[in-house]
């Protein structure tokens, strides 16, 4: 199924997400992953770290747990906000058991947001859902103001020839 947002929607439903994650202590600098299909939450999710001043570190879904911990843990990550799998031809793609080892190795990993996935729930003592920190905010958190050089997002390298390498955009 496709979801639809008018702009207006997406702009209230980025604020609210980004005062869910300040309300939760996020902040300007900080290194946010981010493992989540394509969809509106992942849309609402990328648009309000930047909203924050926070840096996106995108994270791909066929990663393992070795690879999101040389990613996040070079970065010093404070959280991860991530789906807790989602259907691919078919199939489940169980990205929560990943997220779970990984966090294992990251102790900057103070948070762990999980959007549910349809017929699966992990069982994950510290996560928080997805849906709570969107409708858990406060309004009126505004966005941060920030220089053109400021770090917007931090994109690593495949680490096909080496430790993987974080392109500062």
């Amino acid at each position: 199924s496709t979801t639809q947002v008018s702009y207006s929607e997406l702009q209230q439903r980025v604020e609210r997400f980004a005062a869910g994650l300040a309300a939760r202590g996020i902040r300007r600098g900080d290194r946010i992953g981010l493992l989540m299909e394509s969809g509106v939450e992942a849309t609402i999710s990328f648009l309000a770290i930047a909203y924050l001043g926070a840096i996106v570190v995108p994270l791909f879904s066929g990663f393992g747990s070795d690879a999101i911990v040389s990613r996040l843990g070079a970065c010093e990550a404070r959280a991860i906000i991530a789906t807790a799998g989602f259907h691919r031809r078919g199939k489940l793609v169980d990205t929560s058991a990943v997220i779970i080892e990984a966090c294992k190795h990251l102790p900057t990993v103070e948070r762990v947001i999980l959007k549910a996935a349809t017929g699966h729930s992990p069982q994950f003592a510290n996560a928080e859902p997805w849906s709570a920190v969107e409708t858990d905010a406060p309004v009126g958190t505004a966005a941060e103001r920030m220089e053109p050089n400021d770090p917007f997002m931090v994109i690593y390298t495949s680490g096909t020839t080496g430790r993987p390498k974080g392109a500062v955009h």
